[in-house]
């Protein structure tokens, strides 16, 4: 696993801290600023997860030529 693979997570799981804070100090702008965060943190994830399945997809198509040739 590489250091981009992880920046969804990473924002995923400060955003929910940062809630948590708000929730327990009162403060309404960490809350929403947490939420925000990890929402996100999810949408990165997925978009690596994508760019992942095309890179495969795609080393695959390029081998399959060789094997036929």
């Amino acid at each position: 696993m590489n250091a981009h693979q992880l920046i969804g997570p990473v924002n995923f799981c400060a955003g929910f801290l940062l809630e948590k804070t708000g929730q327990l100090t009162g403060n309404k702008r960490w809350q929403q600023t947490g939420v925000s965060r990890q929402m996100h943190g999810t949408s990165q994830s997925l978009i690596g997860d994508a760019q992942n399945i095309i890179k495969r997809c795609t080393k695959r198509q390029q081998v399959r030529p060789q094997l036929i040739a």
